[in-house]
């Protein structure tokens, strides 16, 4: 089921709010719909649901290990880009998040060159 109206979706997953407006502003100009939900186990659930092109992950998740959600999101929905949105003070291993599946390693305070970069990386998986 899609429940998208665009037909293309952006699932963040986390507990709290992590990004900047910037970010869902931008994939929303995009033609993206923009839906969160926490990492409570749902998130797959959801994934498989909404099948969304990007997934962005935060990496201070409370009740999941960001390794192991990237691994599993990555394992379920092959075609979306993960993204791993590092915390305030914590910060992934780069190579562990690459080996379970994530494209690519955002801040929290990225700018709209990595949102474009997410993009590209979309399109290149696209015609690859």
């Amino acid at each position: 089921m899609n429940t998208s109206r665009n037909g293309k979706n952006i699932l963040l997953v986390g507990e709290t709010y992590f990004i900047q407006n910037e970010l869902a502003q931008f994939f929303q100009e995009q033609g993206f719909d923009v839906m969160s939900i926490g990492s409570d186990g749902k998130e797959l659930l959801t994934g498989i649901s909404i099948n969304p092109e990007i997934i962005i992950l935060d990496y201070e998740m409370q009740h999941n290990d960001p390794y192991l959600v990237t691994a599993i999101l990555h394992k379920a929905l092959p075609t979306s880009f993960i993204a791993l949105m590092n915390g305030h003070s914590r910060h992934c291993d780069q190579a562990e998040a690459m080996s379970a599946g994530a494209h690519k390693i955002l801040s929290r305070t990225c700018d709209a060159l990595e949102f474009e970069h997410i993009l590209q990386g979309i399109e290149e998986e696209v015609h690859a």
